[in-house]
């Protein structure tokens, strides 16, 4: 079920398992591929929404290869073949003996989802330790916080590339639709820990809660660094708007809250709209919108300079405010003042950087 409060979540066909040999008729057919998991679900959702999400790991779901009429068919081995591969979990004691150490493994968007909740508690304790007055902001924003912090750490896998040589269309004019093959397995993309809970001296990340009134618009000023200018270097800008909304009851568009996050005038710092994500209409069907650009141009930046990012409420029948988060980070690789620079320039700043 699909919940206009809640990340969907996918499973990513990952664990750190990998049998050097495999049963019988016991296949791993998307091995390092970067693919959801068999048992998956696929998307779109309600309203042509980009789901699942995101994909967290779910642990590798092997396949049988039986005999089917005049040939084979593949079929899922069940969860009680995870033993080959799959998640550690605690077990359930079965029988009198009761072991409050004993663990099994587990495949599937269960556990994908309980991976995704825990790092959600860890990032809420990050944020708790680096600003003093966190906690008094209040839990809806805090909650739609996280719900942007996971997607804003997501990223298509190289499975992008495996989906529009199976599926297409081949017609590479036909971006849109390839995109959208590729959004119904992936989502936004699979979720990286380590861009929530690391700190790095070459990226720098904000964030801003607060609510919208109807038919109002807030703008953000993001500080460009100084040390990116005039460096023909990869370089990444990507934002990610997140709200809450009730349900229209038995409404076609049941969402009744719609933001857009306007795109902003990227150019300035030489980096396009990235391919390897869902197309700019594909990202605004749902309750969160996560958008990146890409670039190696150099740009020329000087002191004080910014970036305006717009973010507006759609005009709806909704008479309340609504929560939402937006999260920006700037990236260049190997620039170790690009933390500082943009840090030095917020008036709301964290303690000191932490690594969980």
């Amino acid at each position: 079920m699909e919940i206009p409060r809640a990340d969907t979540v996918g499973a990513l066909h990952h664990d750190a398992v990998m049998p050097s040999v495999l049963p019988a008729s016991v296949f791993d057919v998307w091995r390092e591929t970067g693919m959801c998991t068999i048992s998956s679900g696929l998307g779109p959702g309600i309203g042509n929404s980009t789901k699942p999400d995101i994909l967290a790991p779910g642990g590798r779901h092997h396949v049988r290869l039986l005999p089917h009429a005049d040939g084979h068919a593949l079929r899922p081995i069940g969860k009680g073949g995870a033993s080959i591969s799959g998640i550690v979990v605690a077990s359930p004691p079965s029988g009198a003996a009761v072991d409050p150490n004993a663990y099994n493994r587990t495949i599937g968007t269960s556990i994908a989802a309980a991976l995704t909740t825990g790092l959600a508690a860890r990032a809420h304790e990050a944020l708790e330790q680096v600003y003093d007055d966190f906690l008094s902001i209040p839990g809806p924003q805090r909650a739609v916080l996280l719900k942007a912090l996971l997607v804003h750490c997501s990223k298509w896998t190289s499975a992008r590339d495996l989906i529009v040589e199976v599926l297409g269309p081949a017609d590479g004019k036909q971006h849109v639709r390839q995109r959208d093959n590729v959004r119904r397995h992936l989502g936004f993309g699979a979720i990286d820990g380590r861009l929530v809970l690391e700190y790095a001296t070459d990226r720098a990340t904000l964030w801003s809660v607060g609510t919208l009134e109807p038919e109002a618009a807030k703008t953000f000023s993001i500080p460009l660094p100084p040390t990116m200018s005039g460096k023909a270097q990869p370089h990444e800008f990507a934002a990610t708007l997140a709200w809450f909304t009730p349900p229209r009851v038995g409404a076609l568009n049941y969402r009744g809250i719609r933001l857009k996050l306007v795109e902003p005038e990227i150019g300035t710092i030489g980096v396009a709209a990235a391919k390897e994500q869902p197309d700019a209409n594909q990202a605004h069907t749902g309750t969160v919108i996560h958008r990146r650009w890409l670039g190696a141009k150099a740009a020329v930046i000087g002191n004080g300079s910014a970036l305006e990012l717009m973010v507006q409420r759609q005009p709806d029948e909704i008479d309340e405010a609504t929560s939402f988060a937006l999260i920006v980070t700037l990236a260049m690789p190997g620039e170790a003042e690009v933390y500082t620079q943009v840090r030095s320039r917020v008036a709301i700043q964290p303690k000191v950087p932490i690594s969980l």
